[in-house]
């Protein structure tokens, strides 16, 4: 994997450490990095004309999404609470899918994350090339009436990371003792999100 210096990958390296220090099951179920070469092939052909930042290169040249097993509880597979990272054959699926219903393709808009019950979050990639710093990630829904099809969620990708780390420091994020998966505190969580994302939407309902 080539050398990553950006804010993103730091806030990366950063939620490994915070994975690892509690044994995190989804650490056993990450990917590999994918070939670059089939990365920008993707973006090439979802989303062409559209300038790929390095930073989101970086992400799958980090892991290529995660592994989600059949007959698993998904939350096994969740890299923070309620999301895992999607591989990038799990994106073709889901811009397939779902087109008709989020128009992914039509607005530019990368699955990143899933909860594996159809939702999903979104990064704006046309957005996102030109005002990255200020690029949200949308929470994408069909089936909540208190959410809009788009919901923005976290300020920016780079918020949204720096969010689910300062979760980790304050033992948001923990391992249930239960059932030994992710789990997270809702108080101290939603404190902590709506008060780092002032902008997003999500938060306010």
């Amino acid at each position: 994997m080539r050398f990553m210096a950006s804010k993103i990958s730091t806030e990366l390296e950063i939620l490994m450490k915070n994975l690892e220090a509690i044994n995190a099951p989804v650490l056993k179920l990450l990917n590999p990095p994918i070939d670059e070469g089939k990365l920008i092939g993707f973006f090439d052909g979802y989303f062409p004309g559209i300038p790929i930042s390095e930073d989101i290169k970086d992400i799958f040249l980090w892991h290529d999404g995660t592994t989600v097993e059949n007959n698993v509880p998904v939350r096994k597979s969740y890299l923070f609470e309620g999301f895992y990272l999607n591989s990038m054959l799990e994106m073709q699926t889901i811009m397939e899918t779902n087109e008709r219903f989020y128009k992914l393709k039509e607005h530019g808009f990368l699955p990143l994350f899933s909860t594996g019950h159809g939702e999903y979050l979104a990064l704006n990639l046309k957005d996102y090339s030109i005002n990255p710093e200020k690029t949200p990630l949308y929470y994408l829904s069909t089936w909540n009436p208190e959410f809009e099809l788009y919901t923005s969620m976290y300020d920016s990708f780079y918020q949204m990371l720096n969010t689910v780390n300062e979760c980790f420091k304050q033992n948001g994020c923990f391992i249930n003792t239960e059932d030994f998966m992710l789990d997270y505190d809702s108080k101290i969580y939603n404190r902590i999100s709506k008060g780092m994302n002032p902008n997003s939407e999500y938060w306010k309902l």
